[in-house]
């Protein structure tokens, strides 16, 4: 599975107005997961890439997240990568806003295997 359709159900996710309508969005996409997919895309559901009983947890701070965004697309500038997060609320929306690349051929395995 591509990556990009677990970011797409998560940007449906984020759109929801009730709980029914998020289990909904998530009952149809899970249907379409493998077991193995199943597995990996609910780990980063919760912000996780293994079980709790191992050291999944991401661990990454916010404002290391904001520099990260700024060296990686808006040369250095964190002023401006906190703008845009008070703007649109949310890094992963400043980091696809900055981006300069809008689409990715990275599968779900590939980016549990570069988190963990």
């Amino acid at each position: 599975m591509k990556f990009s359709k677990l970011v797409g159900t998560f940007e449906k996710l984020e759109k929801a107005s009730s709980h029914k309508k998020m289990e909904e969005i998530l009952g149809s996409f899970f249907k379409a997961c493998s077991a193995a997919e199943l597995v990996d895309c609910s780990y980063l559901l919760v912000g996780r890439v293994d079980a709790v009983t191992k050291s999944g947890d991401l661990g990454i701070a916010k404002k290391f997240v904001a520099q990260a965004i700024a060296e990686a697309h808006a040369s250095g500038d964190l002023k401006k990568v906190n703008e845009l997060q008070k703007k649109l609320g949310d890094l992963g929306l400043v980091a696809l806003t900055l981006s300069t690349k809008k689409s990715s051929s990275l599968s779900l395995r590939d980016v549990i295997k570069d988190l963990s």
